[in-house]
């Protein structure tokens, strides 16, 4: 996910939206059949990018 690191709690925002997406991903199948449940590992910045500098970037 991208962030503007402009905007008010940024840092803020950006763990917020990591943690809801790891909560919503976690253990869910999305009501599939014959899938394993997906598994949460990490979230964590990605400064991978120099050209997105300007923002927060996570990867989930």
């Amino acid at each position: 996910m991208i962030i503007d690191s402009s905007i008010d709690n940024a840092f803020l925002v950006v763990r917020s939206l990591a943690a809801e997406v790891a909560r919503v991903v976690n253990k869910n199948t999305w009501n599939m059949e014959n899938i394993s449940p997906a598994e949460f590992i990490s979230a964590a910045g990605d400064g991978f990018k120099p050209e997105l500098d300007a923002y927060l970037v996570w990867l989930v």
